[in-house]
C-alpha cells in the first residue's frame, strides 16, 4: 500500500510504503526474519521502521548508511574534492534532520579517506541530542593527527589492522578520549569490528561513506537501511567518486534487491530510504 501526502508547499511532500507481512503470513525461517523498529524523524514527527534483518547477518547491529548523491551518481563534485561542497546545495530544515539522525545512532562511521579529504567532526550541532561514539577504520592507523576527530575530546574508536605500526597505534592513542583497536590481520574486518562494537552496547551505526567503506559494508551483508539525500546537481567530473568502490578496483558486488520504503523533500532535497527486500518460498 502506499500513502501519499503533499500540498503546494514543495518542503511537505512525501510518499510511504508498508508492504509488510504479518508474520502469520511469512514461511521465511524465524532465524531470518529477526525484527526490529527503529526510528526517523520527519516534519517534527517520530516514525516507526520495522525491516527484517536479512542482509545484516553478522550482528544485531542495526547499520545505516547515509550519503549525499547527485544526479549523476557522484558523492563529490571531484576526485579529492570534499563532499562538504554538496552541504552548500541544501538548506537548514534538511541539515536539522540529518543531525537528528546522528542524535538517534549510537554511533556513527566513515572511513580514513573521509578523514583525510573532509576532516569531519561527525558530532550533533544543528539539532538536540547526544553525540554518538565515532569509528574510524584505518588499517594502516596513518590519519591525520591535526584531525578535528582526534583533538576535540569526544570518544573515538579507530580501527587497525594487525600490521598497523606501533609508532601510527602510539600516535593515535596519545590523542584525548581516542581508543585504538585491532582487527584483522592485513585490513580492518568490518565483521570483527561490529562483533566489537556489539559487546561494547552499540544497537545502532550511521555510516557516512566513503564509497569503498560503503562497498566493503554491502561487500560483508552488514546494511541494514538505505537512506540516500538525493543533491540536484551534476557534478560532471568523471573522476569523482561513485557511490561505491572496491579497494582493489576489482571486486564486485552480488546482487542485491532493495525497496523503497520513504520518500521525501527538505530543503529541496529528495530522501529516499530503503530496506531489504524480503521474497518467501
Amino acid at each position: 500500500m502506499i500513502i501519499a501526502r503533499s500540498t503546494h508547499g514543495i518542503e511537505s511532500f512525501r510518499v510511504t510504503v508498508f508492504p509488510e507481512l504479518p508474520a502469520s503470513q511469512c514461511r521465511t525461517p524465524a532465524s531470518s526474519r529477526t525484527c526490529a523498529t527503529n526510528f526517523l524523524v520527519n516534519d517534527g514527527v517520530k516514525y516507526r521502521i520495522r525491516k527484517r534483518r536479512i542482509h545484516n547477518k553478522a550482528s544485531m547491529i542495526d547499520v545505516t548508511t547515509v550519503t549525499e548523491l547527485t544526479i549523476d551518481g557522484k558523492l563529490s563534485l571531484g576526485a579529492g574534492s570534499s563532499s562538504r561542497a554538496l552541504f552548500h546545495f541544501y538548506g537548514s530544515e534538511l541539515r536539522a534532520w540529518f543531525h537528528e539522525q546522528r542524535a538517534l545512532n549510537d554511533a556513527v562511521m566513515v572511513g580514513a579517506g573521509t578523514v583525510r579529504i573532509d576532516d569531519p567532526e561527525l558530532t550533533v550541532r544543528y539539532a538536540r541530542g547526544p553525540n554518538p561514539l565515532r569509528i574510524v577504520p584505518s588499517s594502516d592507523g596513518l590519519l591525520p593527527l591535526g584531525a578535528k576527530v582526534l583533538n576535540d575530546g569526544g570518544a573515538t574508536l579507530i580501527a587497525v589492522a594487525g600490521g598497523a605500526s606501533a609508532q601510527a597505534v602510539a600516535a593515535l592513542a596519545s590523542k584525548p578520549a581516542v581508543e585504538v583497536v585491532r582487527c584483522g590481520k592485513d585490513r580492518v574486518e568490518l565483521p570483527a569490528l561490529i562483533t566489537l562494537l556489539q559487546a561494547r552496547g552499540v544497537k545502532s551505526l550511521m555510516v557516512e561513506g566513503g564509497s569503498r567503506l560503503l562497498h566493503s559494508l554491502f561487500e560483508a551483508g552488514l546494511v541494514s537501511r538505505i537512506v540516500i539525500k538525493h543533491i540536484p546537481v551534476i557534478s560532471g567530473a568523471l573522476d569523482a567518486p561513485t557511490y561505491l568502490s572496491s579497494c582493489d578496483g576489482r571486486s564486485s558486488l552480488e546482487l542485491t534487491r532493495w525497496r523503497l520504503t520513504d520518500l521525501f523533500i527538505k530543503s529541496g532535497v529528495g530522501i529516499s530510504i530503503y530496506l531489504p527486500l524480503e521474497t518467501t518460498v
